[in-house]
């Protein structure tokens, strides 16, 4: 029964990580899990709005770069608190995951009672910053006279010149992302308006300075 506890959804790619986790939030008497996936691409529309409470997501499922995955969820279930679970998490993944309507990011390597923690308090409408990530946060913003040029960019501005930054060409992208010339031509002038950079040769190069342009970048932005 969940009647009365906090539901949780996990889509985790691990299913071992999966199992343990909800085991874990299950102890809590005020948790519940009412559902477990592994899918990536498909998710959206396996869900419904009203059906849980929070979603604990898996930031490396196949299927979608970056997160753009949160975005579509969030237009399945709007209004549903979204938190990260990655590997690792920094003050760049931090501030791209809640700029893209995530409520917070936690580590795997998070003990189970943070877990439950960082539940409670996405449940109860705040974010969620680790205290480790919060004074990282501010030594970012005390080091770093102004926010990385790509962290101005739309999720999916930023998988644009992600492949401008490896040399693609915007018909090579257009058939990589699945969507039209004149949509990439589009992300490419926005790009330009937000970031200053004046062509595709100085988004290369920026993306090369800035580690951008790697063609199995897995980074979040972070």
């Amino acid at each position: 029964m969940s009647e009365g506890r906090i539901r949780v959804f996990i889509a985790e790619g691990s299913s071992v990580f999966g199992r343990g986790l909800s085991s874990c939030l299950a102890e809590s008497p005020d948790l519940a899990v009412v559902g477990q996936v592994r899918a990536g691409a498909g998710l959206p529309g396996l869900l419904e709005a009203g059906q849980f409470d929070v979603m604990l997501l898996d930031a490396t499922l196949s299927g979608l770069e970056g997160f753009a995955l949160v975005q579509q969820i969030r237009e399945s279930c709007p209004g549903v608190p979204i938190l990260l679970v990655g590997v690792t998490a920094d003050v760049r993944w931090l501030l791209r995951g809640i700029r893209t309507g995530a409520a917070g990011v936690i580590s795997r390597e998070a003990p189970p009672e943070e877990f439950c923690a960082a539940v409670r308090r996405v449940h109860s409408g705040h974010l969620y910053i680790a205290e480790h990530l919060a004074e990282k946060l501010v030594l970012f913003y005390q080091r770093n006279e102004g926010e990385p040029l790509e962290e101005r960019l739309s999720p999916r501005e930023f998988e644009v010149m992600k492949h401008l930054s490896a040399g693609l060409k915007l018909s090579e992208i257009a058939r990589k992302l699945n969507i039209s010339h004149q949509t990439v031509t589009t992300h490419r002038r926005h790009i330009l308006e937000k970031t200053g950079l004046r062509t595709t040769a100085e988004i290369i190069r920026y993306g090369i300075l800035n580690g951008l342009g790697q063609p199995q970048d897995e980074r979040p932005g972070a």
